[in-house]
């Protein structure tokens, strides 16, 4: 076998139909102490230090490995508990090519259907670099049987760029939004403050309860208002409520976690704690709280950064559920962070106004 071969065979693999993260780790773990063990197999592995070298429980390296198998990169022998170890078989991939051939058979109808979308794909490069009379005379010239398979060309680009799944809670929305002012309550409560459930409170929560229950093709939610009047408040609800929960992730295996940062201490991570704000880039789910109170610019060894633009374009980029609370206006966030920042933000969050009076006001 030929190291190099199989990891890039297993991308090429990965490229038309992904795996898992738990596929991916426990794959690469195994191509790994093959290659220590000289390649001679079956291997012995316990699932006990799968566990401790991946840091992934024992149903999921379950699942990984029978999917690793219906993939064809590996065989294994199940153990006997206390007296016999899991045996696992590297199967060969020969090439790149052949990887890449059984896993377009994998992803596609078939081979012959993925011919003929890379030729189209093909016919259409060539079409985008005409000069633009060339380019209709050439279109009026395509007939009906050399038209490109649009529908086709659409599956196969699905396929091969895998989807975020938007992030929502397992309840209806009205269980989300009576748990959601249980929630608030709390909050409210561990400040030592009377909870009162005003009529503004209740519609807030009622379409943010809305949004993150139903299908929908924007990513994050915009809490916009004064001072004072419950969008911190709610935001710190809501983690409560993910924790409880255990949502599981579709695209890492794992649980949701949702993590709280002001926008002040995010300026001081960007500049002291790299790994810290490489985590916060690609946290599934961030809340950003006091949008607008951070300093624009800093100066980080000589260079001009700006975290804010840096974060939301990151995240936007790769469409992660995002959180914010702010006083600003949406007219005032153009203005600060630039229109570029505002329309993507418009893009990818729903508005939710707080125009209510601040409760921290002693009446």
């Amino acid at each position: 076998m030929n190291y190099i071969n199989i990891i890039e065979g297993f991308w090429k693999m990965n490229a038309y139909d992904r795996f898992s993260s738990s596929e991916i780790i426990l794959y690469l773990y195994l191509v790994h102490i093959c290659n220590q063990n000289y390649w001679n197999m079956p291997i012995a592995c316990k699932t006990a230090t799968l566990q401790s070298e991946l840091g992934l429980n024992k149903s999921t390296i379950i699942r990984a490995r029978v999917k690793l198998r219906e993939r064809g990169l590996i065989d294994f022998t199940e153990g006997v508990q206390n007296s016999c170890s899991p045996k696992y078989r590297l199967l060969n991939i020969h090439s790149c090519k052949n990887a890449t051939a059984s896993a377009t058979a994998h992803a596609t109808d078939s081979a012959t259907a993925d011919e003929t979308i890379n030729k189209d794909i093909d016919r259409v490069n060539i079409i985008i670099h005409l000069p633009i009379k060339r380019k209709t005379e050439v279109m009026e010239l395509i007939n009906i049987k050399t038209r490109i398979n649009a529908e086709a060309l659409m599956s196969a680009l699905h396929n091969r760029k895998g989807m975020m799944p938007r992030f929502n809670l397992p309840l209806s929305e009205q269980d989300t939004f009576v748990s959601l002012m249980s929630a608030i309550k709390v909050e409210v409560e561990f400040r030592r403050r009377v909870f009162v459930a005003t009529e503004e409170l209740n519609t807030q929560v009622r379409r943010l309860s809305s949004f993150l229950t139903q299908e929908n093709c924007k990513f994050g939610v915009v809490l916009a208002g004064g001072c004072g009047n419950g969008k911190t408040t709610i935001i710190k609800a809501l983690q409560s409520l993910v924790n409880v929960l255990h949502i599981p992730n579709p695209y890492t295996d794992k649980e949701y976690v949702m993590r709280i940062i002001d926008a002040k201490s995010m300026l001081a991570i960007c500049k002291s704690n790299y790994e810290d704000w490489k985590r916060l880039m690609h946290q599934d789910l961030l809340a950003i709280d006091d949008l607008g109170t951070e300093p624009r610019e800093v100066m980080d060894y000589g260079n001009i950064i700006n975290p804010t633009v840096d974060i939301l374009t990151r995240r936007y980029g790769n469409q992660l559920f995002t959180i914010i609370s702010t006083n600003l206006t949406p007219p005032q966030i153009s203005q600060v962070y630039g229109e570029r920042i505002a329309d993507r933000m418009r893009e990818m969050m729903e508005i939710i106004p707080f125009t209510n009076s601040s409760y921290r006001v002693q009446k």
